[in-house]
């Protein structure tokens, strides 16, 4: 709110009220605005959603009624609880703080029992500490903070609220293929012809006809059948005898498939992964469509034999891919005598988190774990497993460790050579630092996956568990003790 307009508008539209309070009210003052302010206040509707908060004291969040950064729908409280909170005058977080229960590894937060609450709302507040939990919100000496909580970084602009909009009404996941054809290797008009293609927004006959408008009728190339996106580049005979052609100046030995367009190309991406294979389609389709335009617009053949060399010469001058020699990752893991060390690793799948943890005290004391995470990213994930494992540290009273894991990207950032700029992941982060401060030695190494694979296996076997369970093995003096008990339960 620095800018010389949002100064004025914020003088304008919104004070005396506090920015924070006016979001919170439905009803936003329109009257005597202008255009712009009125178009924009319907517009906040949705920019409302998307908004969130960065938790510092706690001062300015109101129970019940005010998301954070991270939390899902459980933050909302019902009617009945959050009069009965007002009553007892609990408002805002911090006044929820269970003073001098917060431990290293969790913030402690008022239980029913302390709040003395009616039984009816019982289970509703147990979720709303738990969300808290499960946020790893932690109240800090600095103020709150209400940011755009829907995109990387902290400020909202169209892009972000056009993604945001287009993920609340399921309309975000792309389909496979509109990413991939900007990477292959030939003429940017052959990528963008083939997206048209797959669109359905060339103007071959059967477009132009539903559309209501004239257009060629039969195939400018065969002359013997009606014109269609599958027919020109699956079925025609002359498409086809320039396939045949072009594939036998370039000695290669590939079938185009007769099938629909995107049956064929998907066809076509499978069994063709590697090198330039997967550019040849597009360099037929750029040659078989202008051949089209010339024979329709100018009334000139052009023969075959042309189209295929043209075709051939195209992709011919495509630099070959680069081979890539297979790195041998057989760096040593270098373990310093009389430390204890770990390994931790993190999985995502299908919206899912898991972790997994090996924990050595010494060569015969060992602790294999899996923990679920319940939903969440892979970069969640694999903070959450590191976070874990220090709290299992400092539980034992263990401060000097070694720990090893895969993901040069939380190795780094905790390390301090790069930062985060995911806001929902900083608080995750910023809990790790802090628990990495209370122990006198600590490092952190990265490690290849090949030297990872006992704590994959049991990150991957996170995912089956539901969010909060652990499955423990302890191995001690060559005998194994299970547990599905947690190691440590978060503070009440």
């Amino acid at each position: 709110m620095k800018n010389l307009w949002t100064r004025v508008v914020k003088r304008k539209y919104i004070d005396p009220v506090p920015l924070e309070e006016w979001i919170r009210n439905p009803e936003k003052n329109k009257k005597n605005s202008s255009v712009i302010w009125k178009a924009t206040v319907e517009a906040f509707t949705m920019i409302e959603e998307g908004l969130a908060w960065k938790v510092g004291d706690g001062r300015q969040i109101k129970i019940g009624r005010d998301p954070w950064v991270g939390c899902n729908e459980a933050y909302a409280l019902s009617p009945g609880l959050l009069r009965h909170l007002d009553s007892k005058g609990l408002l805002t977080l911090n006044q929820v703080d269970k003073i001098g229960h917060s431990t290293i590894w969790g913030q402690a937060w008022k239980n029913d029992e302390d709040l003395r609450l009616p039984f009816r709302w019982k289970n509703e507040w147990i979720s709303y500490i738990q969300e808290l939990h499960r946020s790893n919100v932690r109240l800090k000496d600095e103020p709150d903070l209400l940011m755009w909580a829907q995109g990387k970084t902290s400020k909202y602009s169209p892009k972000e609220g056009y993604s945001f909009l287009m993920r609340k009404k399921g309309w975000e996941a792309p389909v496979w293929w509109s990413k991939s054809i900007w990477k292959l290797k030939c003429p940017a008009k052959a990528r963008i012809l083939l997206w048209y293609m797959l669109k359905r927004k060339i103007p071959t006959w059967d477009i132009l006809q539903a559309r209501y408008l004239v257009g060629p009728g039969r195939c400018p190339l065969c002359k013997s059948a009606e014109e269609t996106i599958n027919h020109l580049f699956t079925t025609c005979a002359v498409s086809m005898k320039v396939w045949g052609e072009l594939t036998g100046l370039l000695n290669v030995k590939a079938q185009w498939g007769s099938d629909q367009l995107e049956v064929a190309w998907r066809k076509w991406w499978q069994n063709y992964p590697e090198g330039n294979m997967r550019s040849l389609p597009l360099i037929f389709f750029w040659g078989i469509w202008l051949a089209r335009n010339k024979n329709l617009f100018q009334d000139k053949e052009t023969p075959t034999s042309v189209i295929a060399i043209n075709c051939a010469a195209i992709y011919s001058a495509i630099p070959p891919p680069e081979t890539k020699t297979d790195q041998i990752h057989h760096k040593p893991v270098i373990i310093q005598e009389g430390i204890p060390w770990a390994f931790f690793d993190g999985a995502s799948q299908n919206d899912r988190a898991g972790a997994g943890l090996c924990i050595y005290l010494n060569p015969e004391h060992s602790f294999k774990a899996s923990v679920g995470l319940g939903m969440g990213t892979n970069n969640f994930a694999e903070l959450s497993a590191l976070r874990l494992l220090l709290c299992w540290f400092l539980k034992k009273n263990i401060f000097a460790i070694q720990v090893f894991g895969d993901s040069l990207n939380v190795i780094n950032w905790v390390n301090g050579t790069s930062s985060c700029q995911n806001q929902i992941l900083k608080n995750l982060l910023e809990e790790i630092m802090l628990l990495k401060t209370s122990f006198n030695s600590l490092s952190l190494c990265h490690i290849y996956r090949d030297n990872n694979k006992e704590a994959n296996q049991l990150s991957k076997a996170g995912l089956q568990q539901n969010m909060g369970c652990w499955s423990i093995e302890e191995h001690r003096q060559g005998q194994i003790f299970s547990s599905q008990q947690s190691p440590f339960a978060p503070p009440q």
